[in-house]
């Protein structure tokens, strides 16, 4: 049939239901991660800045985990099977993606890690890049990352002053290059 193209947002972040201050709430003076929620995450990856880094770059809580998965699974009820997955780099967005995956129980299909899906970025605060985990990282932590995947944008080439209609302009051209290099069906 013709190619289907589907678009999604991260689900439930910690750090917007939770608050800043999650992070000193949940993590001792070694960088040990405890639960204080039955909604906050299991577990946390690892990362190399620490937990100070999910500041920057946040996770998503059990609630976004479980309706991610509910996502997918309702996918596949409908004979939706993906051959492709790209992603944000942001670790909300991998999360989300991969517990859509899951649902999907599609094993075979690795999310791409492409830098220009990321938000626009006005929204973003504080200095840019953010301190995203490397693919290599997410991998170790159990995701369905490609790490062999070299994104078709450079974080160096996204600037953090554009406006509303580069933002577009962005996400318009990326769909565009990655629809042509996955090439037809």
């Amino acid at each position: 049939g013709p190619r289907r193209l589907f678009i999604c947002r991260h689900a439930e972040r910690v750090d917007v239901t939770f608050g800043k201050q999650w992070i000193s709430l949940s993590f001792d003076s070694n960088g040990f991660y405890t639960r204080r929620n039955l909604n906050m995450p299991r577990e946390i990856p690892k990362r190399k800045g620490g937990p100070g880094d999910f500041a920057k770059d946040s996770p998503i809580t059990e609630m976004g985990v479980y309706q991610a998965k509910l996502t997918g699974e309702g996918m596949r009820e409908q004979g939706i099977r993906l051959s492709h997955v790209f992603c944000s780099p942001a670790l909300r967005c991998v999360q989300t993606a991969d517990a859509i995956l899951k649902g999907l129980q599609e094993t075979n299909v690795k999310i791409k890690i492409e830098n220009g899906m990321f938000e626009w970025l006005a929204w973003f605060q504080g200095s840019f890049p953010p301190p995203f985990m490397t693919p290599s990282e997410l991998v170790k932590f159990g995701m369905q990352v490609d790490a062999s995947y070299k994104s078709q944008v450079s974080l160096q080439d996204l600037k953090p002053t554009e406006t509303h209609l580069e933002f577009y302009k962005r996400m318009v051209n990326l769909t565009k290059l990655l629809l042509k290099i996955v090439g037809p069906g």
